[in-house]
């Protein structure tokens, strides 16, 4: 009787649909600073993903422009307000009409990355942590999930004038994150839902091999791989800032996905990057990339959403180029000695495209508000 049973189970078993894969992700940063008519001008139906950045650590390192938003807030604690409040809402509001909308609360980002480093350090500041995101999530019932964006473990390039980072931090964050994990999971279980933990992460190759991947990728639901700013005005020559191809190059979201595929890390869970937004470099003279430069271009950090950029580039004097080899675009005027790396819709589409022919998890950008539209709908 007991073989019989087992013999009905298995057959009932396979005769069960095959598992739904998961949809592949189709997700947007957006900066929660630029209010409210940002979420509602994005297009609904257009993602699936959406990640609100940032939340930033208080206590030590804190950054001056945090100092209201963390008064009160314990050490390693998180700077919500009433900005996350208001999100929150209408964000609980949105993910009605879109029942398969997914948030996630994105901690950190360039500059504001300091704080991860004294946090990550113990396990009892890692546990104060902690707690403050169970804090969040569950004041925040719109929230499906946790993104760190730590810039970078190893080392933060002096992001605030401060260097800071060692060789300890690729334990320090395997930790964090295994313990993150195991709270997520408890707190899923008492409320009756799952919550996501992802990572976002700068992809060259320095970065990505302080890491332990093979033991770090069991924790994750994604990797958001950062796949632009491979070049800027920090470097003394010009370059592409969100090349799609170029195997061999550590500039390339080619290389990078071969880089973290060697490492361990399956394709389904890699999310490719788009840039909706240019590099810009000025005393340029040459539109060739790699050709010398003196400094930023077009502002004081040489970025420029593509809201401003399109216009722009409608102006007498541009010459607009496209390196197939690379799959990227480039745009150079020569009297007032600019040039600049952007990612066109055709670009951003034909990275979707790689993306899906490859088996990646999906696409996101950053960021939604630099965008006019155009660029999402490659996506």
């Amino acid at each position: 009787m007991r073989i019989l049973s087992l013999c009905a189970l298995a057959l009932s078993l396979l005769s069960l649909p095959p598992a739904r894969a998961a949809e592949p992700v189709r997700g947007v940063y957006l900066a929660s600073w630029e209010g409210l008519q940002a979420l509602e001008r994005l297009p609904e139906g257009r993602v699936n993903t959406l990640l609100l950045a940032f939340l930033r650590l208080c206590g030590p390192h804190e950054l001056p422009k945090d100092r209201a938003a963390c008064a009160g807030k314990p050490a390693h604690g998180l700077s919500d307000g009433a900005v996350e409040a208001a999100f929150n809402h209408a964000l609980r509001q949105r993910k009605q009409r879109e029942p398969g909308l997914r948030v996630w609360a994105s901690v950190g980002g360039w500059g504001g990355s300091d704080g991860f480093f004294p946090m990550a350090a113990s396990a009892a500041t890692r546990a104060a942590f902690i707690a403050e995101v169970k804090r969040y999530l569950l004041a925040h019932d719109a929230t499906d999930g946790i993104d760190l964006d730590w810039e970078h473990p190893g080392g933060n390039g002096a992001a605030n004038g401060v260097p800071l980072g060692g060789p300890q931090d690729g334990a320090h964050y395997l930790a964090l994150l295994r313990e993150l994990r195991t709270a997520l999971d408890e707190l899923g279980r008492e409320q009756g839902r799952r919550y996501g933990l992802s990572v976002a992460v700068n992809v060259t190759r320095p970065v990505l091999q302080r890491l332990h991947w093979p033991t770090i990728v069991p924790l994750l639901d994604h990797v958001f791989m950062m796949s632009y700013d491979y070049h800027g005005a920090w470097n003394p020559h010009t370059g592409h800032h969100a090349a799609l191809l170029g195997a061999g190059r550590d500039d390339s979201l080619e290389e990078s996905v071969q880089t973290l595929r060697a490492a361990g890390v399956p394709a389904r869970k890699l999310v490719a990057g788009a840039a909706f937004y240019a590099r810009a470099w000025q005393g340029v003279r040459s539109p060739r990339p790699g050709t010398a430069a003196s400094g930023p271009g077009l502002n004081a950090d040489g970025a420029l959403g593509w809201r401003e950029l399109k216009p722009l580039l409608l102006q007498p004097g541009w010459q607009r180029g496209h390196d197939a080899a690379r799959a990227a675009d480039w745009a150079w005027h020569p009297r007032r000695g600019i040039w600049l790396s952007y990612e066109s819709p055709a670009a951003v589409r034909a990275k979707a495209q790689w993306a899906r022919e490859q088996g990646l998890g999906g696409v996101f950008a950053w960021e939604w508000t630099q965008d006019d539209g155009t660029l999402l709908r490659e996506f």
